[in-house]
């Protein structure tokens, strides 16, 4: 049996008590910590953009490199600055996650 060596990292990103769910999904792209992740019309995730990931489908919680695993929070209420959210898109960003579930306070 090989031991697990597991390192926890506190990031206090929970702003509420609305119910978290998470996912491990494979992206497509390089993905950072609060970056945005969309869907494509051929069900692939990656962070979202104007050209292939268009809908939005989560956050991703850690960062994960192109055709890795990442885990991606789908619903609950996320302190503001853990999500990367461009400048002078913060009403339309919110009110696009807000629509999946997800609560940027």
């Amino acid at each position: 049996m090989n031991n697990v060596i597991t390192i926890f990292q506190e990031k206090n990103i929970i702003a509420g008590s609305f119910p978290v769910a998470v996912d491990s999904l494979v992206v497509k792209t390089d993905v950072l910590a609060g970056d945005i992740i969309g869907i494509s019309a051929t069900n692939t995730f990656g962070k979202l953009d104007d050209a292939t990931y268009t809908e939005a489908f989560g956050i991703a919680y850690e960062d994960a490199l192109a055709t890795t695993s990442c885990t991606v929070i789908l619903s609950g209420e996320i302190a503001n600055s853990f999500v990367n959210i461009a400048e002078g898109k913060e009403l339309e960003t919110k009110n696009l996650l807000r629509k999946i579930s997800l609560f940027i306070k």
